[in-house]
């Protein structure tokens, strides 16, 4: 694998603040945390300094923030909280079916400074199958914009992020959302769910957590 070699510019430290879902698709609500997963593991993969998760859900708790979408108003409080330069904003959403074939999924990201200032604007339009290469060509672009210059072999690191089984992705990124939200107790029934499809450490390792809030 090539190694990453990042510049100063690479070493500043980046928050996702995670997707939002434009559609409104009640049943694509867990692709919000799966996205932000995904992409979070392909800029750490290259070498990027990335907030964990679970830090960005205590700086939505700690400002009082509902939607955190990296606006001007907010995101200098945003990167103060959480000690970073620069934030990941994304939306997703289905285009309309051309030909009567599947509409296709779009995703844009915003990388944005401690202004509010948009640093690069990305996006990519696949089918629903194509997920892990929109992401793996979305998070080779952030990383070039933030420096990473030379090229970066991930080995499969969006992939690597979620559970292999769709179904079990999607219960663990449910799962992981409710106890990002404080609500272990919520969180249960997806994770465990997900662990009976599939025997992977991260469901593991957030079943644990989840106990562990409840006192167990």
């Amino acid at each position: 694998n090539t190694t990453a070699q990042p510049s100063a510019a690479a070493a500043r430290r980046v928050a996702l603040l995670g997707f939002k879902n434009l559609g409104q698709r009640a049943e694509a609500a867990w692709l919000s945390t799966a996205l932000t997963e995904m992409l979070a593991t392909e800029l750490v993969a290259g070498g990027i300094p990335v907030v964990p998760g679970e830090d960005v859900a205590r700086m939505r708790v700690e400002l009082r923030l509902k939607d955190v979408d990296g606006n001007a108003a907010t995101v200098g409080d945003i990167c103060r909280n959480l000690g970073a330069q620069l934030v990941v904003t994304g939306t997703y959403t289905w285009l309309p079916p051309k030909g009567g074939g599947a509409a296709p999924l779009r995703l844009d990201v915003r990388l944005k400074d401690a202004s509010g200032t948009v640093v690069a604007a990305l996006d990519e339009t696949g089918a629903d199958d194509a997920l892990l290469a929109m992401v793996d060509r979305l998070g080779s672009a952030l990383r070039r914009q933030l420096g990473v210059t030379t090229p970066v072999d991930t080995g499969g690191a969006a992939r690597a992020a979620l559970p292999r089984t769709p179904q079990a992705a999607q219960w663990y990124a449910q799962g992981l959302e409710r106890l990002r939200a404080l609500d272990p107790s919520a969180a249960l029934e997806p994770l465990q769910k997900a662990a009976a499809l599939e025997e992977h450490p991260l469901i593991h390792r957030e079943l644990s957590n989840a106990w562990r809030a409840l006192g167990q």
